[in-house]
């Protein structure tokens, strides 16, 4: 019987934490926006994250096969190897970030109570999907870069929604 290597454990429960925060989050989701007759976001978040994974999926294998031809790996070519995985878990994020924003968009009505708690729920939801990413880019730098780029990237389109519509409306009609 095969063992895991150490590196392939870490892969694994990177990805059964990501899986597990997503579960989580739309459970607390659901009992928090039950109350206020919300449910329909969760079910535009439980299938923003479904797409997410899948979208993730698709651009690592993507990103791979690059690597593959350009014969780009992290010894010879570290920067490349670096940027272009900084570039690609960058573009997710702040992608998430502009859906999440655009989601609660529509849901935002009423008190400035309920506008607050979307508003925070669609922040979390961008640092579950910092992690979702973080389970395909597990570098230190990927992290580092990530985090505050969710925070930011939801703060500009918090105030700015439009931006997020112009920047990303052509995938975020798919989701």
């Amino acid at each position: 019987m095969n063992r895991l290597s150490e590196d392939e454990q870490t892969d694994l429960f990177n990805n059964l934490l990501a899986g597990v925060l997503c579960v989580v989050f739309l459970v607390v989701t659901a009992l928090v926006l039950w109350p206020m007759g919300k449910l329909g976001l969760v079910v535009r978040f439980a299938s923003g994250f479904g797409l997410l994974w899948l979208a993730l999926s698709v651009t690592s294998l993507f990103l791979l096969l690059f690597r593959h031809i350009f014969r780009v790996d992290i010894d010879s070519h570290y920067n490349v190897y670096v940027v272009s995985a900084l570039v690609v878990s960058g573009f997710w994020q702040t992608c998430w970030s502009a859906f999440a924003v655009l989601a609660i968009r529509g849901f935002a009505s009423g008190s400035i109570w309920s506008s607050v708690v979307l508003y925070l729920l669609a922040l979390v939801s961008c640092l579950v999907a910092f992690y979702d990413i973080g389970s395909f880019y597990q570098g230190h730098i990927y992290r580092t870069v990530n985090a505050p780029l969710a925070i930011i990237s939801f703060i500009v389109f918090s105030i700015w929604p439009n931006l997020g519509l112009m920047l990303f409306g052509w995938l975020l009609n798919w989701w």
